[in-house]
C-alpha cells in the first residue's frame, strides 16, 4: 500500500479517526484522574488510620476504676504529696543553712531544731508511704522511695558534717574545718516536681467506670 492509498483511506474514515483519537485522549485523562483520586484516597485513609490509632492508644492508657477506688487513691496521693513536700522543705532547710551557720549566734540550737524537724518529716513520709503501699502502683511506690532515699542520703551527710563542725566549734578549732556545700539541693527540688508530674499524669488517666 502506497502513501496515496493510505491518505485516501484516512480521508474517507476521517470521523472514525477523530473519534478514536478523542477516545484515546479521554482514556488517558481518565486514567490520570483515577490515579490522582486513588492517591488522595490513600492519604486520607492514612490520616484516618492515625486518628483511630491515637484514639485507641488513648483509651488503652486509661485505667477504668470504681468510684470508691478513685476516691481512695486520690485521697492517698493528696496526703502523700503533703508529706513529701514537708520532707523536701525541711531537708532543704537543713542543707541550705549548713554553709551559712559559721559565726552565727545560736547556731547550735538552730541547726538542732532543723535537723530534728527534717528527720521527723522523713519518718512521717516513710510511715505513710509504707502504710499505703498496697494501694499504690509498684512503679510509683518505687519512685517515692527513691526520692525519700535521696533526701535521707543528703540529710545524713549534712548531719555528719554538722557533727564535725560542732565538735570543732566546741574545741575552738574552726580554722581546721571547712564546710563544703556539696549537697544535692537543686536535684531534690527538681525531682520533687518530676514526681508530682508522674502522679498528675497517672490520676489524669484514671476514669470512673
Amino acid at each position: 500500500m502506497n502513501i496515496e492509498t493510505l491518505l485516501e483511506i484516512v480521508e474517507r474514515n476521517e470521523n472514525i479517526w477523530i473519534a478514536a483519537t478523542i477516545s484515546g485522549i479521554f482514556a488517558v485523562i481518565l486514567s490520570v484522574l483515577n490515579a490522582v483520586l486513588l492517591l488522595l484516597q490513600r492519604k486520607r485513609q492514612i490520616k484516618y488510620d492515625k486518628i483511630i490509632e491515637n484514639y485507641r492508644s488513648m483509651n488503652n492508657r486509661r485505667n477504668f476504676v470504681s468510684k470508691t477506688r478513685f476516691d481512695t487513691e486520690f485521697s492517698i496521693y493528696r496526703e502523700l504529696t503533703a508529706f513529701c513536700r514537708n520532707m523536701m522543705c525541711d531537708v532543704c532547710t537543713v542543707l541550705n543553712n549548713m554553709p551559712h551557720l559559721i559565726d552565727i549566734d545560736n547556731r547550735e540550737n538552730t541547726m538542732k531544731k532543723a535537723i530534728y524537724s527534717a528527720n521527723k518529716a522523713c519518718t512521717e513520709f516513710n510511715v505513710y508511704l509504707t502504710s499505703n503501699a498496697p494501694f499504690i502502683p509498684k512503679d510509683y511506690y518505687e519512685k517515692y522511695k527513691i526520692y525519700m532515699d535521696l533526701c535521707k542520703r543528703n540529710l545524713n551527710k549534712c548531719e555528719g558534717d554538722w557533727s564535725i563542725y560542732l565538735d570543732a566549734w566546741r574545741q575552738n578549732d574552726l580554722d581546721n574545718v571547712s564546710i563544703e556545700n556539696s549537697y544535692e539541693v537543686q536535684k531534690i527540688y527538681m525531682e520533687y516536681y518530676v514526681l508530682i508530674d508522674y502522679i498528675r499524669d497517672y490520676l489524669a488517666n484514671l476514669e470512673v467506670a
